[in-house]
């Protein structure tokens, strides 16, 4: 819960650069030195920061704020990984004698559906990055988010994966996953509906007996 306003104060600034979309910057070698507290100038170099950069930047934060809001939506305090990583651990025993163990908080259903529109924010500004990154004719040597080391190939889909992502996060998604993968043996698609698993959150009294 601490980190959460960090991240939406760091959503709020990016605003700044994101309103502007010839926004540009360079990021100098001594400038992430200085941030990563290293003085070792030399193993860095000037990169650039621009329009594409800002809104991957932004949907990492929205992604990283909807997983804290997804695992803060379960009570998960009783953990105790000592017993867990126990030799003779036993899961359904564990959840016995831990009868609050994952069940939702009281704000945990409203937390769930605040993450899913996070996640769904994210995988917008991923697809936009990538459309603003494709779209650029300048070097791209030197820039944060390249496609410097994605085959030409591969590019329809991920932009494919991203859409297929995002769009289960608002319904039920149909996904081919011999898109995905070239030895998939199965001939048959897959629903996915992120947006069920986000706005009726399952807890415990949903998993089966162990």
């Amino acid at each position: 819960d601490h980190a959460i306003p960090y991240i939406e104060d760091a959503i709020l600034l990016i605003q700044i650069a994101k309103g502007d979309p010839s926004f540009w910057r360079e990021i100098t070698a001594e400038m992430q030195a200085g941030i990563l507290d290293d003085d070792k100038v030399q193993n860095y170099e000037n990169k650039e920061w621009d329009y594409a950069d800002t809104l991957g930047f932004e949907g990492g934060l929205r992604l990283a704020k909807g997983a804290l809001l997804m695992f803060t939506s379960y009570n998960l305090a009783d953990i105790d990984y000592a017993a867990i990583f126990a030799d003779d651990f036993n899961f359904q025993q564990y959840l016995n004698t831990n009868p609050n163990l994952l069940t939702l908080r009281t704000e945990g259903s409203a937390r769930m559906a605040a993450a899913g529109d996070e996640f769904n924010t994210a995988f917008g500004l991923f697809i936009n990055a990538f459309d603003a990154i494709d779209a650029e004719s300048d070097d791209q040597s030197n820039d944060i988010l390249a496609f410097t080391d994605i085959e030409p190939n591969d590019k329809p889909r991920i932009r494919q994966g991203l859409v297929q992502l995002r769009n289960s996060l608002q319904g039920t998604e149909s996904i081919d996953p011999n898109d995905y993968f070239d030895k998939y043996i199965p001939e048959e698609t897959v629903d996915l509906n992120l947006y069920n698993f986000f706005n009726t959150p399952i807890d415990r009294t949903d998993l089966p007996e162990f």
